[in-house]
């Protein structure tokens, strides 16, 4: 009820104005300038506290993105209390840079990826489980890991380069084929059975997600 009073403020503008997006509690405003996203804020504080709420503004943030090397400034408050500009900015699990760009988090994406496939350790040493087990684990247990909001990705060269390495690196481990004894990922891939996939589920997500908005926008 309380964002119902800015859907007429302009936002970001592409077709469509979208000015807020929400999930459940997390909610994040969005506008094409500083002074347009302090009239939505405005407006949501005051609704808010004709509803008997209060907007922590200590607890509220907000970021530019630009692909300048340095983003511009954003100078927002809410009833007086300056808002915290960050860089870059976490959403539902998700990190967002000022630059607009996906690396970053395909890096971070990969490192937790690589704590839960350790935490796997006991499970992918053990000689009683078969390899495609093993394999069929890190799929489910260690890939929907990386591939978290995959759909949103970049996939320019770098990028493709530390997703392949990653799942590289996986079946290695599983192999227990070290660094040191120079084997080929070709050979890796024909120990293990398998082909490199990664990238490619992500490049099906991805027009799947497509093909969702897509239908949702014409329905």
């Amino acid at each position: 009820m309380i964002l119902r009073n800015i859907y007429d403020l302009k936002g970001i503008t592409g077709g469509v104005n979208i000015n807020n997006l929400r999930y459940s509690d997390d909610t994040v405003l969005l506008a094409e300038s500083e002074s347009k996203l302090q009239a939505i804020l405005d407006v949501v504080t005051d609704a808010s506290m004709e509803m008997g709420l209060d907007l922590n503004a200590k607890k509220t943030e907000c970021m530019t993105t630009s692909q300048n090397a340095d983003p511009p400034t954003c100078n927002l408050t809410s009833k007086g209390e300056k808002i915290k500009q960050v860089s870059p900015f976490k959403y539902l699990g998700y990190t967002i840079s000022s630059n607009g760009k996906c690396l970053p988090e395909v890096k971070r994406r990969i490192a937790i990826a690589k704590e839960a496939f350790f935490r796997m350790r006991p499970i992918m040493k053990s000689n009683t489980i078969s390899l495609d087990l093993k394999v069929r684990l890190t799929k489910t247990y260690v890939w929907s890991i990386l591939m978290y909001g995959c759909e949103s990705w970049t996939l320019d060269k770098e990028t493709i380069r530390r997703i392949e390495a990653a799942e590289m690196r996986f079946l290695r481990r599983i192999l227990k084929i070290s660094w040191a004894e120079r084997t080929s990922n070709e050979e890796v891939l024909r120990r293990a059975g398998v082909k490199k996939e990664a990238v490619h589920i992500v490049r099906k997500r991805q027009l799947s997600f497509v093909g969702h908005i897509y239908t949702e926008k014409t329905i």
